[in-house]
């Protein structure tokens, strides 16, 4: 008891010290996160399962993985037609340079899901086919994007031409994130393509310990010729449950989505010096399979809802159980100098922004534990 009241009087006393310590606290656990997971990354790189040969096969799970019926909700999404996954949008960013124009949009589904991303980007002095391959050129992604530590291609059908892949991402101040995705490419009259991707599972593709999988992902996009001028533009729809906050995602949309597109304009450019035709190799486009007009506009006239769920591609047993004492000592530190923090004399303001990060670290770990039971 005595040991409790001298700390108690010791934070009293010394509130800004206190604070410097909370915050030292979280600096140490957020440098050795980012050491575990660069040694993780060259463990994987080395003995990894995701060095094994390209699977290239006519699977039927492969096959009704993405089919035509996600391109007609991916059109109705981008047209604007699917109206009953939540309430109005909220326009979130209208910018544009001399080269460069970008808007987006957002909402909440009704249903509590992630929310909801659909923008639009045009591109000056740009051809479809540059900007169909540089969205999918993952090895050239792996250059200028900083978020994406690495990526591998898995698998692919060569009937329907859905690939497989595995991205992993950093992302600041959270835990990197793991992508196991198919994607499947359509290709229109007048250079026009589409393209949907979502998540799935793969036995090439483990659950990693050092990452958190995200097992709910849908996008796509459609490219198509800007008439009159040499430019083209880019819908995109877009819903992902990162597994953050929900506000705190988007302010973090909000105020990072600009810089990367800009980000994602210069490399654009740089690209077309070097582009490299995706269609030589073995990918989703070289397999792309065509569309005609007809069919497109009968999926934009056609009032079905929307087919949803998307489905993976079945149950997925894990064989290798995450290493959590690490994690659970470094929120306990976190949690430590975060005790100390609200005890302290430090303003109201910033102790309730204290409390809300461990509420939601707390939070994590309990969900995690509810996982663990139930499987």
């Amino acid at each position: 008891m005595s040991i409790i009241i001298s700390v108690d009087e010791w934070v009293g006393k010394n509130g800004v010290w206190t604070t410097c310590f909370a915050l030292l606290i979280v600096f140490i656990c957020c440098c050795i996160r980012t050491i575990l997971s660069s040694v993780k990354k060259i463990s994987k790189s080395t003995n990894g399962p995701l060095l094994e040969p390209l699977l290239v096969r006519d699977d039927s799970n492969l096959k009704s993985l993405i089919t035509d019926d996600d391109l007609k909700n991916l059109l109705l999404y981008t047209e604007g037609k699917a109206d009953e996954d939540g309430g109005p949008w909220e326009y979130v960013i209208d910018k544009k340079t001399q080269q460069l124009s970008y808007s987006a949009k957002r909402r909440d589904p009704k249903d509590g899901g992630a929310t909801q991303y659909l923008s639009t980007t045009v591109f000056e002095n740009c051809s479809p086919e540059l900007l169909r391959d540089f969205y999918l050129d993952n090895d050239y992604r792996l250059e200028w994007d900083r978020t994406v530590l690495e990526h591998t291609q898995l698998d692919i059908c060569l009937d329907t031409g859905t690939e497989i892949g595995c991205t992993l991402k950093k992302f600041p101040l959270i835990m990197a994130r793991e992508y196991v995705l198919a994607w499947r490419i359509w290709e229109g009259k007048d250079q026009s393509f589409y393209c949907v991707t979502k998540s799935c599972e793969h036995h090439r593709a483990p659950r990693l310990p050092s990452y958190k999988r995200v097992e709910s992902y849908l996008s796509g996009w459609c490219i198509r010729k800007v008439p009159g001028r040499l430019a083209c533009e880019i819908k995109m729809f877009h819903q992902e449950e990162l597994g953050m906050q929900r506000e705190l995602a988007k302010f973090s949309f909000s105020r990072g989505i600009w810089n990367y597109v800009n980000k994602m304009d210069l490399n654009l450019r740089r690209y077309s010096t070097r582009h490299k035709n995706l269609k030589a190799s073995i990918n989703a486009v070289a397999y792309a399979h065509q569309v005609t007009e007809n069919t497109l506009q009968t999926f934009l006239n056609q009032n079905d809802k929307i087919n949803r769920p998307f489905k993976g591609m079945g149950s997925f047993q894990n064989s290798r159980v995450p290493n959590r004492s690490r994690k659970f000592l470094g929120k306990s530190l976190l949690l430590l100098g975060g005790a100390m923090f609200l005890s302290s004399s430090t303003p109201l303001g910033a102790k309730i922004a204290a409390a809300f990060i461990a509420r939601k670290i707390v939070k994590s770990r309990f969900s995690q534990r509810i996982k663990l039971e139930h499987s």
